[in-house]
């Protein structure tokens, strides 16, 4: 078999000692031939050969001149050679290329010396001319007196498997590149969430190393308050939901927090969940951006307004002057005394109100969610707008009683409603010259089921409050209807407009999880309906009982007043008395913290405006809590911003009134924080 002039008797001694049972097993497969070899050649050359040629895994037997001399079908199939073209060749007149031939003579040495065998992955061509890739291993042929006789290759043809291989670590080095280029953070977590990867974009945003977090639960990276959230969408994940994106304060390494939006999904394996993937982006900038943009889009509501209120001051005003000098011919007339004082107080109230809308616009404060009654709301904004939209504008309230309460930043609401109506009102007078007609705004509000949302799949919520402004302006077309949310789009002429109006609109609906639905014809007008969705623990919507000055308890303590405005100050202090109580009077806070020292001891509250003079209100009322810890304060102003509550909530302040003076609601307000516990 390997030389012709070997007999037979050698021949039967060499396959009688082949040394198969030294071949590392590499694979069953290969394990499988390499005995079915070794029992092979225990019988007889012929029948090897026999049983080698049956083989699935091509195998080749080589005399010690590294020639051919055994070559089964199988190695035929792999490289195309037939077994005549075969025998007798060395391995580079045909399947070795000269750049492997080194390598496969070095295989051969080690061979020829005695190894038991030799495994190598090597490039082979083909009789068509290709290079493949094929995986070896080469086991000694013995005689019985234990000299080499030959070598036995088993070759299995790995090509595919290679390009598999190949295209599974490509794949995986793209997409560890695509995680670790991402300007998102990136982060997988256990089902236990217990976090197991995170990538540099993690770093980057929250300033941790990602190694100080491997092994640590996801739960510590979020702010307290909102971790009761996350494990919710958590728990979500892990039953196989994908969550809605939601906003969460996320905690940095220098102890501040940034506002990521994250979304999160179920990590699978053979179908089975077994973590989490989020995703997180830093959106912190875009929300101040926003918040700037909602300021500016205020700032450019009142401008609009502005003539209007001008108007409406002067209206104002003027009841005023006028019924006080009614007042000063009535000579004792009772009935025209109560009218007259009537009329000044409804025109004192419609004034406080419109004040009261204007610092609601123009206020910068955060955002404050909070139970918002909708139809509350409305009217309130519909007095403002019968008191500044043109005459031609009629207004048309249809508001459900039993619209429920829900949550949302009453600010947001106020100034996303007037901006639909303040485009109402343009569209309405866009039309008024090609008809006679007066136009007509629509405001209505009424409950839908999720139901009912079929175009929005992504509604959560078991049901929504629906606001709907519609007006009989001239409409859009299509195209302008596709575009209307998007910023600096507008339809108005320049200078008239931002295009920020719409965009403000649909951020603030999406800030707080609802939608927009739009419907509108050249002509025929628009209507815009606001979904809001509806907490699972709401109340309907109370109508809030004016109070009544009879059920108000009288006191005897004494009250310190701080008030810079001398008429105001002599008012209250006869309020203050009319109610039982002895007053003592300041016009600013420097004298009140005289006042104080002197009479500490019978001092039971300050009731103190905030804007004096030489000393401030807030100033006046801490420097009187350093003297006696335990001082009760009511504070009043015509504004009271964010800042300025934070500080008086932290020195224990205990109620807030707004200017101008109810007397009713001050002898209210003064009883109950006198009867509160210390």
């Amino acid at each position: 078999m390997f030389h012709r002039e070997t007999n037979e008797g050698t021949l039967s001694r060499a396959t009688r000692s082949v040394a198969g049972k030294n071949v590392a097993t590499s694979s069953a497969r290969f394990m499988a031939n390499k005995i079915l070899v070794a029992n092979a050649l225990t019988q007889s050359e012929t029948l090897m050969k026999l049983q080698i040629e049956r083989m699935p895994l091509a195998n080749i037997v080589w005399d010690t001149d590294f020639r051919v001399r055994s070559w089964n079908p199988a190695a035929q199939g792999i490289f195309g050679f037939s077994e005549h073209e075969a025998i007798g060749k060395l391995p580079h007149e045909f399947l070795v290329p000269p750049t492997v031939q080194p390598e496969v003579e070095e295989v051969w040495q080690r061979l020829l010396t005695g190894d038991a065998s030799a495994h190598s992955v090597n490039e082979n061509l083909t009789k068509d001319g290709r290079t493949i890739t094929c995986r070896w291993i080469n086991t000694p042929l013995k005689t019985e007196e234990g000299e080499i006789a030959g070598v036995l290759s088993m070759v299995e043809d790995i090509t595919e498997r290679k390009l598999v291989e190949e295209e599974l670590r490509r794949s995986e080095y793209r997409y560890r590149s695509l995680v670790e280029s991402a300007r998102d953070a990136i982060v997988t977590t256990t089902s236990q969430g217990v976090f197991t990867s995170l990538n540099r974009a993690f770093e980057i945003l929250t300033g941790w190393n990602r190694v100080e977090w491997i092994g640590k639960s996801f739960t510590d990276l979020f702010h307290p308050d909102d971790q009761p959230t996350v494990l919710s969408l958590f728990r979500q994940a892990l039953d196989g939901m994908t969550p809605p994106v939601n906003e969460f304060r996320l905690r940095k390494k220098n102890g501040g927090y940034l506002l990521g939006e994250m979304t999160i999904a179920p990590q699978r394996e053979n179908e089975k969940i077994v973590g989490i993937l989020a995703i997180a982006r830093d959106v912190t900038a875009r929300k101040s951006l926003e918040a700037q943009l909602i300021s500016a889009q205020k700032m450019e509501s009142l401008g609009t307004l502005a003539g209007g209120v001008a108007h409406d001051f002067n209206n104002i005003l003027g009841i005023i002057l006028g019924q006080a000098s009614v007042l000063e011919r009535c000579e004792g007339d009772h009935a025209i005394t109560a009218e007259s004082l009537d009329s000044i107080t409804k025109a004192v109230q419609r004034g406080a109100a419109l004040v009261r809308q204007i610092l609601t616009f123009a206020r910068k404060s955060e955002v404050v969610l909070g139970p918002v009654n909708v139809n509350a709301m409305i009217r309130e904004l519909a007095t403002m707008i019968q008191q500044t939209f043109p005459k031609t504008v009629e207004l048309n309230l249809k508001l459900d009683e039993t619209v429920p309460v829900i949550t949302m930043d009453h600010a947001q609401l106020h100034q996303a409603l007037l901006n639909l109506c303040v485009n109402a009102r343009d569209a309405i007078n866009d039309l008024a010259p090609f008809t006679s007609s007066h136009g007509l705004l629509t405001i209505r509000t009424e409950v839908v089921s999720r139901a009912l949302l079929k175009g929005h799949a992504d509604a959560t919520a078991s049901r929504y409050v629906c606001i709907t402004v519609a007006d009989s302006g001239k409409g859009m077309d299509e195209f302008t209807k596709e575009k209307i949310f998007e910023p600096f789009f507008t339809t108005k002429e320049p200078g008239k407009g931002t295009g920020w109006g719409l965009a403000v609109v649909y951020g603030v609906v999406r800030a707080h999880r609802g939608f927009i639905d739009v419907e509108s014809r050249i002509n025929a007008g628009t209507a815009f309906r606001l979904y809001l969705p509806v907490p699972e623990k709401s109340a309907a919507a109370e109508n809030v009982a004016e109070t009544d000055s009879s059920d108000i308890r009288r006191g005897t303590e004494t009250i310190l007043l701080v008030e810079d405005e001398d008429s105001l100050r002599h008012l209250m202090k006869s309020v203050l008395e009319d109610g039982g109580y002895r007053a003592l009077t300041a016009k600013d806070g420097i004298e009140a913290i005289r006042l104080f020292t002197q009479h500490k001891d019978e001092i039971a509250l300050v009731f103190t405006d905030l804007g004096l003079p030489r000393m401030d209100g807030v100033t006046a009322f801490l420097t009187l809590k350093e003297i006696k810890p335990n001082l009760k304060g009511v504070f009043a102003s015509g504004y009271l911003d964010l800042d300025t509550r934070t500080d008086l909530s932290a020195a224990e302040a205990k109620a807030f009134i707004e200017k101008p003076y109810n007397p009713t609601e001050v002898l209210r307000t003064i009883r109950d924080v006198l009867d509160r516990p210390v």
